[in-house]
């Protein structure tokens, strides 16, 4: 079932009628007789129909209960009267129902046939009709010494303010040739400004590292899982090891099992290199020959340390220094 409403409110089966029965006369019913104007008996095939207490209209010879809603024909109620539309158009020319809006909702005007009022009269006395005024349009001679008027004004005020700034900005000698410059005996005052001290450049590299992380030396790697890797080694003692804090970080050695298995030292005063052995199980060798305790590192020695092979190349010695530059 397709449940419409018309419009006087009314719901109505939509399957079964094609327009509110109630309104509207069904197709079997016959029509009113233009002869005489009198309607003939509605036909036996239509279907009395009824409207429950909700207002849906329905056919109480096939259920005897409101099949949307489920009341039952005893409790059926008249229909709410139908309040009918009263057209009417505003001052603008805009129809809207006056049974709905006092004014006109598109502009807020009052209807053509009422009269606008504050209060509501009492008495014969009655309002005047508002009527909209036209757009007021001034005598072309009287617009024309206004317009005039105010151009003039304006040009007095611009031609004040010019004056003003005039007199406000100082007034420069002109100079015409060079003898009226030898010929002129009034010195010349020149005003002399503060000058800040320029500050000495900076060095960039004392700027972005000190000397104690500058590179001293590097160890390349020539075999093993760091082979072509370079490490840059610092002054003091460099730690090496699977550490990620230390200096020389060889963890990814499987081989390797102490966090520091080594040392490489840079002591600056004696310009020397030594390589010393860790606090570790694991061993360290030196060209082949294990480290005890330290030992003396020359250029390009060989230091082993797991499955790994480092080259040692030193840049700080007899010859150069960061200090010395």
């Amino acid at each position: 079932m397709k449940k419409n409403l018309c419009p006087n409110g009314h719901y109505y089966d939509a399957d079964r009628f094609s327009s509110c029965p109630l309104c509207e006369p069904s197709p079997g019913e016959p029509q009113p007789n233009g002869n005489n104007g009198e309607e003939s008996l509605p036909s036996k095939n239509v279907p009395a129909m009824i409207m429950c207490k909700n207002g849906h209209v329905f056919d109480p010879s096939v259920t005897t209960t409101c099949p949307i809603c489920g009341a039952g024909a005893e409790e059926a109620m008249p229909p709410a009267p139908v309040q009918s539309v009263n057209k009417v158009t505003c001052l603008n020319g805009h129809l809207f129902d006056r049974n709905k809006h006092t004014v006109c909702p598109i502009c807020g005007a009052i209807p053509q046939e009422e009269k606008p009022h504050l209060t509501e009269p009492s008495g014969p006395e009655q309002a005047e009709v508002f009527r909209p005024s036209s757009p007021f349009i001034p005598d072309n001679e009287k617009f024309s010494e206004i317009s005039q008027g105010n151009v003039q004004n304006d040009s007095l005020s611009i031609q004040k303010e010019s004056n003003e700034t005039q007199k406000a900005l100082p007034t420069v000698p002109v100079i015409d040739s060079d003898e009226d410059i030898l010929n002129d005996a009034t010195p010349l005052e020149i005003e002399t400004l503060p000058v800040s001290p320029v500050a000495a450049p900076v060095d960039p590299m004392s700027s972005r590292t000190s000397l104690g992380k500058l590179p001293v030396a590097w160890l390349m790697g020539v075999k093993g899982p760091y082979r072509g890797t370079l490490f840059p080694c610092r002054t003091g003692r460099n730690r090496m090891g699977i550490s990620s804090a230390g200096e020389i970080d060889l963890s990814d050695d499987p081989a390797i099992e102490d966090d520091i298995q080594a040392f490489l030292i840079y002591e600056p005063r004696q310009r020397q290199y030594f390589l010393q052995a860790g606090t570790g199980n694991s061993l360290v060798y030196h060209n082949g020959e294990m480290v005890f305790s330290h030992t003396p590192l020359a250029p390009y020695d060989r230091i082993q340390l797991g499955n790994t092979e480092l080259v040692f190349v030193p840049l700080c010695g007899e010859k150069f220094t960061w200090e010395e530059g």
